[in-house]
C-alpha cells in the first residue's frame, strides 16, 4: 500500500513539469520519424532504437534529476525522520518512472504502426524482457547520478552531456557512415546493446544477443550497488 501511494505521487510530481515531460514522451516518436526517413522502414533496428530510446528517456534523465533535486532539497534528509523507509521512496520513484516508459513506448509502437513497420503480437510480447532490462539499466545510472552530482543543474547537465552524443553515435550507425575506430566504439555502448538487445527480441531470436543481455545485467548491478553506497550517507 505505501509503494502504490508513493508512486502515484511520484509520478505527479514527474508529470508536473510539462516540458519535460513532452520532451520526454515525444522526443523518441521525432527520432523515429528522422531514422525511418533516412534509411528506410523496413530497418528492425529503427523500431528498436525508438523504442530503447523511450526506455532510457523515461527512466534515466527523470531519476537522475528528480533524486538530485530531492538530495539538493534535503528530502532524503527528511524523508529519514518519517515512518516512510527509504527503499520504498525510492522504489516508488522508479516505479513511477516505469509507468513513464510504459506509456512511453506504446506512443512510439503507435506510431511505428502508422508509419507502415511490421509489429506482430509476438515481437511485442518478446520486447518485455529487453524493455524490463533497459528500465533497470537506466534506473540504476539515473539514481547513482542523481545521488552523486546532489544538485539539479548538475544532474541536468550530465545527463544530457551522456545521452545525447550515445544517441547521435547510434543514429549513424543504424544509417552507417561512422569510421571504423568509432564504429567499434559505439558498439560497445550501453545504448546500442539495449537496441541490439530489442532489435533481437523483434526478429524472435533474444538468444543471438545473449552477451547483450549479460552485459547490460552486469552494468545496472553496477549502477544500483554504486547509488546504494552513496544514498546511504546521502543528506
Amino acid at each position: 500500500m505505501l509503494l502504490t501511494h508513493e508512486t502515484r505521487w511520484q509520478l505527479r510530481m514527474l508529470l508536473r513539469d510539462r516540458t519535460a515531460a513532452f520532451f520526454t514522451l515525444i522526443f523518441p516518436i521525432v527520432l523515429l520519424i528522422l531514422l525511418a526517413r533516412q534509411v528506410g522502414k523496413d530497418h528492425s533496428d529503427i523500431l528498436s532504437m525508438g523504442i530503447t530510446v523511450a526506455v532510457v528517456m523515461a527512466s534515466f534523465p527523470a531519476l537522475a534529476i528528480s533524486l538530485a533535486a530531492a538530495v539538493e532539497n534535503g528530502v532524503l534528509h527528511r524523508l529519514r525522520t518519517t515512518p516512510l523507509p527509504l527503499r520504498i521512496h525510492l522504489a516508488g520513484r522508479m516505479a513511477a518512472s516505469g509507468v513513464l516508459t510504459i506509456v512511453s513506448v506504446v506512443m512510439v509502437i503507435i506510431a511505428a504502426h502508422l508509419m507502415g513497420f511490421g509489429i506482430t503480437q509476438s515481437n511485442l510480447l518478446g520486447l518485455m524482457l529487453p524493455l524490463a532490462l533497459g528500465w533497470l539499466v537506466a534506473s540504476a545510472w539515473g539514481l547513482f547520478v542523481g545521488a552523486y552530482t546532489r544538485k539539479v543543474s548538475s544532474a541536468s547537465f550530465l545527463t544530457q552531456i551522456l545521452l545525447f552524443p550515445l544517441y547521435i553515435l547510434e543514429s549513424f550507425l543504424i544509417a552507417g557512415g561512422l569510421p571504423g575506430w568509432l564504429e567499434a566504439l559505439a558498439l560497445w555502448s550501453p545504448l546500442h546493446q539495449l537496441v541490439a538487445t530489442a532489435s533481437a527480441s523483434l526478429g524472435g531470436n533474444l538468444l543471438a544477443a545473449w552477451t547483450a543481455v549479460v552485459y547490460l545485467t552486469a552494468l545496472a548491478l553496477v549502477g544500483f550497488l554504486l547509488a546504494a553506497g552513496k544514498l546511504r550517507t546521502a543528506r
